[in-house]
């Protein structure tokens, strides 16, 4: 018998953060000037999801998890959703 196949999800890796499960094949790490809330609302991002799919998600309201990624552009200098995910990417800091 011959080798087996590389297996093609030994590299991704499962993480919880608050009521999210976040699948990743490399999770950035995130500032710590983010809170736990702002965290895990930074990954929903990263995932691609909407402020209503991630308020879902959360079990809280679209208005607070607009304040949440309001926190996340100003505290990480970000003037789009697009650029905030950018630099989350970038495990939070801004790309030159």
């Amino acid at each position: 018998m011959g080798d087996a196949p590389p297996d093609p999800f030994a590299d991704l890796q499962l993480s919880r953060v608050g009521d999210l499960i976040v699948v990743s094949a490399q999770q950035p790490t995130l500032p710590s000037i983010l809170s736990e809330s702002e965290q895990a609302v930074a990954y929903a991002l990263l995932a691609g999801q909407s402020n209503t799919e991630i308020a879902q998600g959360r079990g809280t309201s679209t208005k607070t998890v607009a304040n949440q990624v309001h926190a996340l552009y100003r505290k990480l200098g970000a003037g789009s959703r697009e650029e905030l995910v950018a630099i989350l990417s970038a495990g939070g800091r801004p790309r030159s």
